[in-house]
């Protein structure tokens, strides 16, 4: 395990998408699993009360269902 920065993306119910980048995690050596403590996301949870810190547009592609057999 090796301390780093994480970016996380929060889908929301809405369809919109929440993005968190510079979040202290422990990022796993092996699978770049990303963990983050208890403290900071209670961070997390009152960041998102305030207002983003910028807003982008993003693209998205969805992959087509049925397009790979097994």
């Amino acid at each position: 395990m090796v301390e780093g920065l994480a970016r996380l993306t929060l889908p929301q119910g809405d369809g919109s998408l929440r993005v968190v980048e510079g979040a202290p995690a422990g990022i796993c050596d092996l699978c770049h699993e990303e963990y983050l403590s208890v403290e900071t996301s209670r961070q997390i949870d009152q960041l998102l009360t305030s207002s983003p810190s910028r807003r982008q547009l993003i693209s998205v592609w969805e992959f087509p269902r049925g397009s790979v057999r097994d």
